[in-house]
């Protein structure tokens, strides 16, 4: 017997769309995706491919606009799916217990810092903890963003003062591809039913912007790739670089040329 959550309409969309995608994704593709599913609490067997099934139960579940909460399997009152025997191991679909979101695991992003002669834009998922404590980008010391900008902008002399100020002086611009979302601590791995900021009209709004850097392979791929497909590589360079983060295994040095090269524009 297979035993669904009930989710809140948020992660009903986010797993809509997620499964849709994992129809026609690439086996790699497919990997990312039920990560970001298992995230949102939700577990499917890797030998369901196309969930035809499950997202016509998604879809009643948002239809029915009920309030998140778990099914209890003993109960008779859970939503339940009844798989032929022999699907029973192949298709199964299972949930840990969740624990309800504190409103402390609501994160919030900041605004972005750019002006009208920004050229260039930075995009990371959203910022950690430390950095949204002090309103600040890149504020972890583990992240090497501010000694790779130190490296090509500043003589290799550490980036200090009002940052804000240094990185639009070099006609750059940061945000993230999140406004907000539910996450446990700093790490991206723990990022729950994220909001996408309207990346489409903050272009339109700064139209010197040609250039957008996404700081993170896994970025690009969990974040960019799914909520601004209609940002086009034929009006904009989009460069996917080494992300900055401690946690991206890649020395500084081996990490200075991709950047280099991403912000080639605005090094003078």
């Amino acid at each position: 017997m297979t035993v669904i959550k009930k989710f809140t309409d948020t992660e009903c969309k986010e797993i809509i769309k997620l499964l849709e995608e994992k129809k026609y994704a690439t086996k790699t593709r497919k990997k990312a995706i039920r990560a970001k599913l298992r995230k949102l609490g939700l577990y499917v067997s890797e030998h369901v491919e196309k969930g035809d099934d499950l997202i016509t139960l998604i879809k009643k579940q948002l239809k029915s606009n009920s309030q998140r909460s778990i099914v209890d399997k003993k109960t008779a009152d859970s939503v339940q799916v009844k798989p032929n025997r022999q699907d029973l191991t192949e298709n199964s679909i299972t949930t840990e217990t969740a624990q309800p979101m504190s409103d402390a695991n609501t994160k919030n992003g900041l605004d972005a810092w750019v002006d009208e002669n920004s050229e260039v834009l930075i995009l990371g998922s959203l910022p950690g903890d430390e950095s949204i404590a002090k309103q600040s980008y890149y504020c972890n010391s583990n992240n090497q963003f501010w000694n790779i900008m130190s490296e090509l902008f500043n003589n290799r002399e550490k980036v200090s003062g009002n940052k804000k100020e240094f990185i639009l002086k070099h006609k750059i611009a940061l945000w993230d591809c999140l406004k907000s979302a539910e996450r446990e601590g700093s790490s991206d791995s723990n990022i729950k039913s994220g909001e996408p900021n309207d990346l489409s009209s903050f272009l339109k709004n700064h139209p010197r912007i040609k250039t957008i850097i996404v700081n993170g392979k896994g970025v690009k791929e969990d974040y960019f790739d799914i909520y601004f497909k209609d940002i086009s590589d034929k009006e904009y360079k989009i460069h996917t670089v080494t992300s900055t983060s401690g946690a991206a295994a890649k020395s500084l040095e081996n990490r200075i040329p991709e950047w280099e090269n991403a912000l080639s524009g605005v090094i003078s």
